[in-house]
C-alpha cells in the first residue's frame, strides 16, 4: 500500500497458509459467504471445502533446482504457497539431517561455526539448522563430550575423550575409523568408540537419523550410554529470498513485493488436519490481504522468483503483463521515492515501499540505520516494489540508496499496524438446530473493506467473508454446525484475529 492510497489500514506479509489448496488440499476458489444467508439444503456446501478436493484453479510445481523447495501452488491468480521440505525448515520433524565430511588418512574433518564454548556447533548441509554437541574441557590433545549413561535409576551424565586432531575456526579434525558396515567409528580414549552412520555415495557425508529434534548416537565402552545432540535453529537465518510480481488492481500497475522467508514465518502445511503436503512447511500469499483490498479487486499474482528461479503462475493471469521495457535512457532520481508503509510490532517487521516513477527499470539499494542489515532493491518502470525490514518493536530507519547516493531516509510508520489485531470483534450469534447451523457475526474495526478467511474446526469449512466498511461495518455469516457447537476462527494472513464458539442452547 502507498501514502497516496485512500486506504490506511494495512496488512502484514507474515508467512501464511490461508486458503484452499495451499492449506492443506482444499481449493477455495473465493466463494465469499453472503451477509445473513444460511447455507443448508441445496445451497449448505457452497462455502465448504474438504481437505483432499483441489480446486480447479489450483496449479503449481514440484520446485525441482530449487533448495529446499518441495513444490510452490497457486489457488486461482490470488494466493500463491512455497512449500519447504519439513527437515528444511524444521528441525524439530522426525527425519534426517546430513553433515558434509572429508576424511583422509584416518581423521574426519567436520565444518563448524561460531565458538567453541560449551558445544560445537556444526551446520547440516542444505539447511539453517545445526547439530551441537555438548562439551567440557579442550585441550591440544582431546576434547570432552557429554553423553548420557545408560541407568534406569537416575538420570546422569559423564564426560568421554575423543582424540583431537586439529580445531580451527570453522572445522574440527578427529580421528575416524572405516567406515565399517555403514559407519565411522569415533575412537575413546581409555578404549571404545562412538559409531558415526555414513552416507551419501562417496560415504561423504553423515547422514543422522532424528527423534523429535534430537540425534542419539550410542556409546560402546564399558559404561554404555549414549551421546544426545540437539538439532538447533536459527529463526530468523534465511530460508530463501522471494521476489512476487503482482498486478494491483486498484492502482492498475505491475508491483513486487520483496520478502526474505525464515523459518519463523512457516506454518505447518496440515494445521488445518490435512496431511496433504506431509511434513512440509509452507508461506503463502494472498495479494488482496497484502494490498488490504476485497477478493474481486483485480489484484493479481503473476509470478514468484526464489534466488534465480522464477516460476509463472500458470492460471493465465499474467499472460496479458509479459511486457517488456527498455533498460536504456535516462534515470532521473528525483522519480525515486521511499515511503514507510506499516509495522508488524509483533513479529518486529517493518514494511517500506520504493517508488519509480522513471520510464526505466531501476536497480538500488537500502540500509537500516544502527545496524548492519542492508539489501538491494529492484524497481520495475513506473512502479513500486516492497520491501521488509527487521524492526524491533517496529522501530526502522530505513536509507534509500541509488548511484551512490542517498536518495531517501525514513523512519517506519509506527502508528500504522500491518495486521487488524484487536480491531475485529467476533462472536457466535445463535444455532438453528433443525437445520444443522451456526450464525456468526464480525465487525471490522478498520476503515476500508476486507476480506477475511475463516476455519470451522469441527467440519473443517474453509471459505471467506467480506465485511463492507459502512455504517455498520458488520456482517453476519452461518456455518454447518452438525451438532450444534463448532468453533470458528477468522483470519487475516494466516494470523488467527479471532475465534469464537456457537452454544446448541441459544437458538436463531
Amino acid at each position: 500500500m502507498t501514502d497516496d492510497d485512500p486506504i490506511s489500514r494495512r496488512t502484514s506479509l507474515k508467512g501464511i497458509a490461508a486458503t484452499g489448496a495451499l492449506l492443506g488440499g482444499a481449493g477455495l476458489g473465493i466463494n465469499s459467504a453472503s451477509a445473513g444467508e444460511k447455507k443448508h439444503h441445496g445451497d449448505k456446501h457452497d462455502g465448504k471445502h474438504k481437505k483432499g478436493k483441489h480446486g480447479d484453479d489450483k496449479d503449481g510445481t514440484n520446485g525441482d533446482g530449487i533448495p529446499g523447495v518441495a513444490g510452490i501452488d497457486f489457488d486461482a491468480c490470488h494466493t500463491m504457497a512455497v512449500h519447504f521440505d519439513g527437515s528444511y525448515a524444521d528441525p524439530t520433524a522426525d527425519g534426517s539431517v546430513a553433515i558434509p565430511i572429508t576424511t583422509k588418512d584416518g581423521f574426519m574433518t567436520l565444518p563448524t561455526v561460531g565458538d567453541v564454548d560449551d558445544a560445537i556447533t556444526i551446520p547440516t548441509a542444505g539447511a539453517n539448522t545445526f547439530l551441537q554437541i555438548p562439551i567440557g574441557e579442550v585441550t591440544d590433545d582431546y576434547v570432552e563430550i557429554l553423553v548420557q549413561n545408560d541407568t534406569e535409576i537416575v538420570d546422569s551424565s559423564r564426560y568421554v575423550r575423543v582424540p583431537l586432531g586439529k580445531l580451527e575456526d570453522g572445522s574440527i579434525t578427529l580421528p575416524a575409523e572405516g567406515p565399517y558396515d555403514g559407519y565411522y567409528k569415533l575412537p575413546l580414549i581409555g578404549g571404545g568408540h562412538i559409531p558415526l552412520p555414513a552416507g551419501g555415495k562417496e560415504k561423504d557425508a553423515l547422514v543422522i537419523a532424528l527423534e523429535n529434534g534430537y540425534a542419539t548416537f550410542p556409546v560402546h565402552d564399558d559404561d554404555g550410554g549414549a551421546l544426545v545432540t540437539p538439532v538447533v535453529q536459527v529463526g530468523d537465518a534465511p530460508l530463501a529470498n522471494l521476489r512476487i510480481r503482482t498486478y494491483n488492481g486498484r492502482k492498475g500497475r505491475i508491483e513486487n513485493v520483496q520478502r526474505t522467508i525464515t523459518a519463523d514465518d512457516l506454518t505447518p502445511s496440515g494445521r488445518y488436519g490435512s496431511d496433504v503436503y506431509g511434513s512440509q512447511y509452507t508461506w503463502t500469499f494472498t495479494v488482496f490481504q497484502f494490498y488490504d483490498h476485497v477478493y474481486n479487486t483485480g489484484d493479481k499474482i503473476l509470478s514468484v522468483s526464489i534466488g534465480e528461479a522464477t516460476v509463472q503462475n500458470p492460471n493465465d493471469c499474467a499472460t496479458e503483463y509479459q511486457v517488456g521495457y527498455d533498460s536504456a535512457g535516462y534515470l532521473d532520481l528525483e522519480k525515486l521515492s521511499l515511503s514507510p508503509v506499516c509495522v508488524d510490532s509483533e513479529t518486529n517487521m517493518a514494511r517500506f515501499r520504493v517508488r519509480n516513477a522513471n520510464e526505466k527499470p531501476v536497480a538500488a539499494a537500502y540500509a537500516v540505520e544502527g545496524t548492519d542489515r542492508a539489501g538491494s532493491v529492484f524497481v520495475e518502470p513506473e512502479s513500486a516494489t516492497y520491501i521488509h525490514v527487521a524492526a524491533p518493536d517496529g522501530d526502522a530507519t530505513v536509507s534509500l540508496i541509488a548511484d551512490g547516493k542517498v536518495i531517501a531516509t525514513r523512519d517506519s510508520r509506527t502508528d500504522v499496524e500491518c495486521l487488524p489485531r484487536g480491531q475485529i470483534p467476533f462472536n457466535a450469534e445463535c444455532v438453528e438446530r433443525l437445520e444443522g447451523a451456526a450464525k456468526f457475526y464480525i465487525h471490522n474495526g478498520t476503515d476500508t473493506d476486507l476480506t477475511f478467511f475463516y476455519h470451522v474446526a469441527e467440519t473443517g469449512e474453509l471459505s471467506a467473508v467480506t465485511v463492507p466498511d459502512d455504517m455498520t461495518s458488520s456482517e453476519t455469516f452461518w456455518v454447518e454446525a452438525p451438532d450444534g457447537e463448532v468453533t470458528t476462527t477468522i483470519y487475516y494472513e494466516d494470523e488467527a484475529i479471532a475465534s469464537a464458539t456457537s452454544d446448541p442452547s441459544v437458538d436463531c
